[in-house]
C-alpha cells in the first residue's frame, strides 16, 4: 500500500509535499535524528574536541630525528603530557596523528614500513589505555602504495582506527 502522505496529486506545493514526506519518514523511524528531540544546549556544556592532536612514539622515531633540528622535546614525550594539556584547555577528546613524515628515501622505506606500524601500534594503546580521550587518525608508509594500501586495511581491521592521516608534503622538495 502506498503512504498517501508521499504522494503530490496537484493540490498543494512542492514544499509542502516534501514537507510531508519529511514528516512521513521521521514518523517510520528512517531518519532517527528527527526524533531525539535536539535541544540547543548552553556553551558551557558543549564538548571541545581537538581534531589535530600530535603524538610521538620515541623509540620507533628516532632513526628519523636526524632531520628534526631540537628533537629532544619530541622524545622526552609521554602520554600523560597530552592528557595533561588536554585538561588544562577543557579538551574532551583528541584526534592522535603523528607528524613526523619518514620521507621519501627508496633506502628507508623498509624502516619506515616498520615505524609506521609502530606508531600506530602505539597510537592505537593511547586510544585503549585512556577510552573516551583520544581516537586515532593512522598514518600510512607514503609514497609506497602497496605497504600503504596493506597499513589502512590493518589500521581499520586490527586498530579500529578512526580515520587515516595523509601526509601533504615527503622528503625536501619544497
Amino acid at each position: 500500500m502506498v503512504n498517501p502522505i508521499l504522494i503530490n496529486a496537484g493540490g498543494g506545493s512542492a514544499r509542502s509535499a516534501r514537507r510531508a514526506a519529511l514528516r512521513a519518514l521521521l514518523g517510520f523511524g528512517i531518519c532517527p535524528a528527527g526524533t531525539r528531540g535536539f535541544t540547543q544546549k548552553p556553551a558551557t556544556s558543549i564538548s571541545k574536541v581537538d581534531l589535530h592532536h600530535h603524538f610521538f612514539a620515541t623509540d620507533p622515531l628516532k632513526p628519523f630525528m636526524s632531520r628534526i633540528p631540537t628533537p629532544k622535546p619530541i622524545l622526552a614525550y609521554t602520554p600523560a603530557q597530552s592528557i595533561a594539556a588536554m585538561d588544562q584547555a577543557g579538551v574532551e577528546l583528541a584526534m592522535l596523528s603523528c607528524p613526523i613524515s619518514l620521507g621519501d628515501d627508496p633506502e628507508l622505506f623498509r624502516d619506515a614500513t616498520a615505524t609506521t606500524r609502530a606508531l600506530n601500534d602505539f597510537g592505537a594503546r593511547m586510544v585503549s589505555g585512556h577510552r573516551g580521550r583520544f581516537g586515532l587518525f593512522a598514518g600510512l608508509p607514503l609514497p609506497q602504495i602497496e605497504p600503504s594500501l596493506r597499513e589502512i586495511e590493518y589500521a581499520f581491521g586490527a586498530l579500529k582506527s578512526d580515520g587515516i592521516d595523509v601526509k601533504t608534503s615527503y622528503g625536501t622538495a619544497g
